[in-house]
């Protein structure tokens, strides 16, 4: 007969088929099933195991594997984005640089012939010699190997002391030497011309350099940077153009690079020689009755001409509407363009004061039409009596329903 204890020690090895075969004998005294049926414990040997089940867990905690997920990883600060060479305009300056190169000599011509008729109403011929502008890349191209910071401020020092020299004539003594600042101590400069003065900074060694920017007090580094950027992306450029070429290519550079420090009959003024061989106003950005409006500015005859340069008043009331409608600059493409566009056309009508007067007069024309809709019908064409006479506000389809 098999022991008992050794049918139930290798049941977990047996088949049920082989475990009843080898059970028959003991059957009648032990049924089987009483022996696999599972006996509860008691209750309170129950609540013993799970408290002993619960003490290990607080005595031996398993691995904190769950802290390890939800602790986060600390976020990846972004790379600094580095600035734009060429400042908040970067696009169109780039631009610039790249188109004005590959000007054509009758493109060439064209610009210099504008240039002349600009001046014509803005008198600006002489408010930057060409000897100034040689002296600001002569600085540019003395300080190339030394750090952005002292070449900001060598430039700043060379532009004031070159200013002076163009202008010592109607200075004073004392006058004179503030602006020469540095160079006052390291040259002589009572006989030296603007012309001449390019020379001078030309021959200055890294020394002298040093002492200069360290003369001027602390200056913009972000207005100055993209001006020295510019002209030393066009420096071999410009050394090899004409005095004239290479003035009217730094004017409308440094007009671009400080376009929204500018007024905008003032960025026209400096750019409009080259409005039409490198443009910088996207058509598609002004809506219809603007275009039609630079389009009647571009066909203005002299006596149209005279009507707008007729000297006007704006009410304070008024005043401060436009300026509360225009403060997110949301006129300024549309003043741009009436600007670039009257800076062209009326110096071929009219010139001098009475020009320069027509063309101011214009510009404020965008400034209204550009903010037309946030206007009201009475306060639109009470803003269009100067140029009326000259441009009929329905003629422009710019008339809409009265703003609530």
């Amino acid at each position: 007969m098999p022991s008992r204890r050794r049918v139930l020690g290798a049941k977990a090895e047996l088949r049920t088929e082989q475990i009843a075969v080898l059970w028959a004998p003991l059957e009648p005294a032990i049924p089987l099933a009483t022996v696999e049926e599972q006996v509860p414990k008691p209750v309170r040997a129950r609540v013993r195991a799970a408290v002993a089940r619960a003490a290990a867990a607080i005595t031996n905690p398993p691995a904190p594997a769950a802290a390890a997920v939800t602790v986060r990883a600390p976020a990846k600060r972004p790379a600094t984005k580095a600035p734009a060479p060429y400042g908040p305009n970067n696009a169109e300056v780039a631009t610039f640089i790249k188109g004005v190169v590959e000007l054509t000599p009758i493109q060439w011509l064209r610009v210099l012939d504008r240039r002349q008729l600009v001046a014509s109403v803005t008198r600006q011929t002489g408010a930057e010699p060409a000897g100034v502008v040689r002296s600001l890349l002569a600085a540019i191209k003395g300080t190339r190997d030394l750090d952005t910071f002292t070449r900001c401020r060598s430039f700043a020092a060379v532009e004031r002391a070159a200013v002076t020299v163009a202008a010592k004539a109607d200075l004073t003594y004392d006058e004179s030497m503030r602006g020469y600042g540095a160079f006052g101590e390291i040259v002589q400069l009572d006989y030296v011309d603007v012309d001449a003065f390019p020379k001078l900074v030309a021959a200055l060694n890294t020394g002298d350099w040093v002492k200069v920017a360290g003369s001027i007090p602390a200056v913009n580094q972000d207005v100055v940077a993209p001006l020295v950027n510019a002209g030393a992306a066009m420096l071999d450029f410009l050394e090899a153009r004409s005095d004239d070429e290479a003035v009217a290519a730094w004017q409308a550079a440094s007009a671009l690079v400080r376009r929204q420090h500018l007024a905008p009959i003032k960025f026209a003024a400096s750019y409009a020689p080259f409005a039409s061989a490198i443009p910088v106003t996207n058509p598609r950005s002004l809506g219809a009755p603007v275009l039609r409006y630079i389009s009647a500015i571009g066909r203005l005859s002299a006596n149209q001409c005279a009507l707008l340069a007729k000297p006007w008043q704006m009410a304070d009331d008024l005043s401060s509407v436009l300026s509360r409608a225009a403060a997110d600059g949301g006129s300024r493409t549309a003043e741009e363009a009436a600007a670039l566009a009257a800076v062209v056309t009326v110096p071929m009508r009219v010139s001098g004061s009475e020009g320069w007067a027509a063309a101011k007069t214009a510009a404020f024309g965008g400034r209204v039409i550009g903010v037309r809709s946030r206007l009201s019908l009475e306060q639109l064409e009470v803003l269009w009596r100067p140029i009326q006479p000259a441009i009929p506000l329905a003629s422009l389809g710019a008339i809409t329903k009265p703003r609530r």
